[in-house]
């Protein structure tokens, strides 16, 4: 078995010390970079004001605000998709309608033209019985809605 490099060991291990049941997008992120996934150019900032505009892409970004507990952002408010130099006043925006937000993602708009997999969810846990467990499925609010659908049970879409 090959090991984890040393900044996927470190973002696990400082998250178990916090106590943490799940990561925050900006640590997610940085583990899956670890890993050698290709992801979409991201910025993690205080404010809109660290924003480093001339840095992003060019076209649309999306804006989300990173609070401890915060999982579901787009029912809270804490998702806008804006034009970069837009970027800068939704950080303002965000921090505004969730005030427990510490930081915020901007990250570069990907369109995925046909289909519900613009947005995919992806789900890692280990288990006693059966090891390493990852989920993917439709994400962002299609995930909602068919989480919806099961009346609080799990919903299984093949």
């Amino acid at each position: 078995m090959t090991a984890l490099p040393p900044p996927v060991l470190a973002s696990l291990a400082e998250a178990r010390r916090a106590g943490e049941q799940h990561l925050a997008e900006p640590e997610a992120l940085e583990i899956a970079r670890a890993l050698g996934i290709g992801l979409p150019a991201t910025q993690v900032v205080a404010s809109g004001a660290e924003i480093d505009v001339a840095a992003l892409p060019a076209g649309r970004v999306v804006v989300k605000a990173v609070a401890p507990g915060l999982v579901h952002k787009t029912e809270h408010g804490a998702v806008a998709v804006v034009p970069g130099e837009g970027a800068p006043a939704a950080v303002e925006e965000r921090a505004s309608r969730v005030p427990e937000a510490d930081r915020f993602l901007v990250v570069e708009h990907v369109d995925v033209p046909g289909g519900p997999w613009g947005e995919v969810l992806l789900g890692m846990r280990w288990t006693d019985e059966f090891g390493p467990v990852v989920t993917i499925g439709f994400g962002g609010v299609a995930a909602e809605f068919l989480g919806d659908l099961g009346g609080g049970r799990a919903t299984a879409v093949f």
